[in-house]
């Protein structure tokens, strides 16, 4: 395994420790936000309860309906009141609609309702694929299209839909007579679906309760007329004409209470919101603000920002803790399934970016039937994170990433430099084994640098003894040559003399062995002094070979030459009397090691810029072993026979020759393993 994945697999577990750390702080994170949860609700218990001492003194019990259901008004606030002219101007933009549709088909109403100030404004859009206006001439009401409203005293409002604009509210008097009213204010306008009607009334007027429908008249008297609204309604006949009213009290409606405001105000907290919503989880009144501090915030924004990605695990999407509540979109489908007079307190741990929610039914008081919830923001214990994640952060992480930051430098330093000593060894050292360049060992007093200063050492011993071995043939070759000399001259005269002659000849045997010797070692230096002096010219591959193996035919008769041209008009820059040489060599072995009568097969390819002559033999195979070697000085495995002795020079020289014209030599058995090839 290399060091480096080492280094990395040790840095990996190291960072064990932080992260053992962070599972644990997250951990302890979720049970401080379940703990934190269920102190919201116990608290929302007790809010309840002020909320509840707070509000006996108070005589306004009719400041939120007793009975809330799916037929109540809510006024929602507005700043500016909208202009009573029957358009939507877009003044009831952020008021939410709310649609009542009809079994008939083409006839439905949707309504907005505000409020500003103790006044009641409504804006009524009906769908109307057939509308029709009313017509004094006929009567006074019941021969068109009319809106109706009822307030808390039951008595039937009617809003005849004349010429477009301003509309005079008519009510039924103790005589079945029509009399206008002042108190309400109406307008209304064709729309392209049917009409729109904005009404204004005072909430002191309403007494608490508003209802509303809207008659769709039919021309044929065998035809009822069909309303449709939030309340309840009767048809009776007032002489030969039907009129639709009010059959009960209407509903009471709720709205938004700015005076409940103040109360709330005496119970939030830092990062605190309180809400009270009715069942349709409408805001009847808020109070708090889920913002902290923006200065404590603005300084501890880096433990907050590793707070929020390490321990809350990402909660939920990003809130807008300055937004205005949607009960809604947050708790609508809880708040509906509170049902029954045994429902208690829940609670809802951190979510929507680190927000957590409690609520409780109120069921005495004024706020009787609505709901207390609660918005607890995780910004208020800015303090407490930064007392406990912040510590944690300066020191111990801040100590464990330095202690591993330190320990993969100084590692990686090492590695580096175990690196380079290991470039630098492969880079003075050719495939041949032969120190090729000067080694620059390191000055460092540590492990590393003595183990340079040593190798720079056992380089230069070695790169010595190589120039010994190398200057060895030279120098035996030349200070042998006058002693065989003299030897064989002796030699020769005591041949002259009769006499037994047996040691003698062996005594000529061992100088010619010697002489041999010699000169097989100084050819092979000649030839490396010959290669260094040498001069490349262009060569034809093809007809150098055809050359050859013609020669070597007529030399050796016993065995047959076959030459395969894989490839034809090659051309090489080289020497062409160095290629012949190192093929003689070559074919001197193939003969050797080849029985009489068989095939020695010459062969060149050439596949791009690449050229490869083959020497192929049957025969014995080579020992796996020793292929490496084989082409070094003086090495060889070949049993010595005749009186020539094989020293290993021969593939030396094939090797020299192949360098030197950019090549390479190998060495392989043949497949088959009954002979051998040379490349």
């Amino acid at each position: 395994m290399p060091i480096s994945l080492r280094i990395i697999l040790l840095l990996c577990l190291l960072s064990l420790y932080p992260w053992s750390a962070v599972q644990y702080l997250r951990q302890s994170e979720q049970n401080i936000r379940s703990l934190e949860a269920g102190h919201l609700k116990e608290r929302l218990s007790d809010i309840s309860q002020l909320l509840l001492f707070s509000s006996q003194d108070s005589s306004d019990d009719a400041m939120v309906p007793p009975v809330l259901a799916t037929e109540n008004l809510f006024f929602h606030p507005i700043y500016s009141a909208p202009q009573m002219d029957g358009y939507d101007d877009g003044e009831w933009g952020g008021i939410p609609s709310q649609r009542i549709a009809s079994d008939e088909e083409g006839f439905g109403i949707s309504y907005q309702a505000a409020i500003k100030d103790g006044q009641l404004y409504l804006l009524l859009t009906v769908e109307d694929s057939t509308p029709q206006r009313q017509n004094y001439r006929r009567s006074l009401l019941a021969n068109g299209d009319y809106i109706a409203l009822s307030v808390s005293y039951g008595r039937t409002y009617f809003l005849r839909l004349d010429s477009a604009g301003k509309i005079d509210p008519y009510y039924l008097a103790s005589n079945e007579t029509l009399r206008r009213n002042r108190n309400i204010e109406a307008h209304w306008q064709e729309t392209s679906t049917g009409y729109q009607v904005e009404v204004s009334l005072t909430q002191r007027f309403s007494g608490g309760r508003l209802g509303f429908f809207a008659v769709n008249a039919e021309d044929r008297v065998d035809v009822s007329d069909k309303p449709l609204g939030n309340i309840s309604t009767r048809q009776r006949q007032q002489g030969v004409h039907r009129i639709i009213e009010a059959a009960a009290a209407p509903p009471y409606f709720s709205h938004y209470q700015r005076g409940v405001n103040d109360t709330l105000d005496h119970f939030v907290g830092a990062g605190m919101r309180l809400h009270l919503v009715d069942r349709q989880c409408n805001v009847l009144a808020t109070a708090g603000d889920l913002v902290v501090d923006k200065n404590v915030q603005a300084e501890h924004w880096l433990i907050e920002s590793l707070y929020r990605r390490l321990l809350s695990g990402g909660n939920g999407a990003e809130y807008n803790r300055e937004d205005l509540f949607h009960c809604s979109e947050a708790l609508a489908s809880r708040l509906a399934g509170i049902t029954g007079a045994a429902a208690d307190a829940w609670s809802v741990e951190y979510v929507d970016d680190l927000i957590a929610y409690a609520a409780m039914p109120l069921r005495q008081g004024i706020y009787r039937d609505t709901f207390l919830l609660a918005e607890q923001s995780r910004d208020r214990y800015a303090a407490f994170t930064d007392g406990s994640l912040g510590d944690y952060v300066y020191y111990t992480l801040g100590i464990s990433l330095l202690i591993i930051s330190v320990i993969g430098l100084y590692l990686a330093i090492w590695s580096w430099r175990l690196s380079g000593l290991n470039r630098s060894a492969q880079a003075i050292i050719d495939n041949a084994g032969e120190v090729e360049a000067s080694f620059l060992p390191s000055a460092a007093d540590d492990e590393i640098g003595q183990l340079s200063r040593n190798y720079s050492r056992l380089l230069e011993q070695i790169r010595g003894h190589n120039s010994y071995l190398k200057t060895l043939a030279q120098k035996l070759s030349h200070e042998m040559r006058t002693p065989l000399a003299i030897v064989s001259t002796s030699l020769d005269n005591l041949s002259r003399e009769k006499g037994d002659n047996t040691y003698l000849n062996r005594a000529s045997e061992g100088v010619r062995r010697l002489s041999h010797i010699v000169s097989s070692m100084s050819q092979a230096r000649q030839i490396e002094e010959a290669i260094n002096q040498d001069e490349k010219e262009p060569v034809a591959l093809d007809q150098l070979l055809n050359a050859a193996c013609s020669a070597y035919q007529s030399l050796y008769a016993q065995h047959t030459i076959d030459l395969s041209l894989g490839a034809e008009g090659v051309v090489v820059d080289g020497s062409p009397d160095l290629l012949v040489q190192m093929l003689d060599k070559l074919v001197d072995n193939a003969v050797d090691f080849s029985p009489g009568d068989s095939v020695i097969r010459i062969a060149l390819e050439a596949a791009g810029n690449r050229v490869c002559i083959q020497v192929i033999n049957p025969g014995s195979t080579l020992d796996e072993k020793n292929i490496e070697s084989l082409f070094q000085q003086m090495v060889s495995y070949r049993k010595s026979s005749g009186d020539k002795p094989h020293l290993g020079f021969g593939l030396f020289v094939v090797r020299l020759i192949a360098e030197y014209h950019d090549g390479s030599v190998t060495a392989d058995n043949l497949p088959d393993g009954k002979g051998v090839c040379f490349s």
